[in-house]
């Protein structure tokens, strides 16, 4: 996807740098830099969501494996992760 935008815009910049327009060049630079900088963006939350999802099944993991053995989860350690339940 990335490759296909830096392919249309050469393109683009080839385009506008034949018709001699150094300004409007500027402003599509800045544009695709732009759309980088939100596809960096959108990237990062992916992985933020992605971090707290698996933090979701930890604890939903942590607390099936102490409801199974029918432990506390208060009072005592699980006898397969070794973690007080808290």
């Amino acid at each position: 996807m990335v490759s296909d935008i830096v392919g249309l815009v050469s393109d683009i910049v080839g385009l506008v740098s034949d018709s001699g327009s150094v300004d409007m060049v500027n402003d599509i630079v800045d544009m695709v830099g732009d759309i980088v900088d939100m596809m960096i963006d959108i990237v990062k939350m992916v992985s933020d969501i992605a971090d707290m999802m698996c933090d979701i099944v930890d604890m939903e993991l942590k607390y099936q494996c102490l409801s199974a053995w029918g432990f506390s989860r208060k009072t005592v350690d699980c006898p397969l992760c070794d973690e007080r339940g808290k």
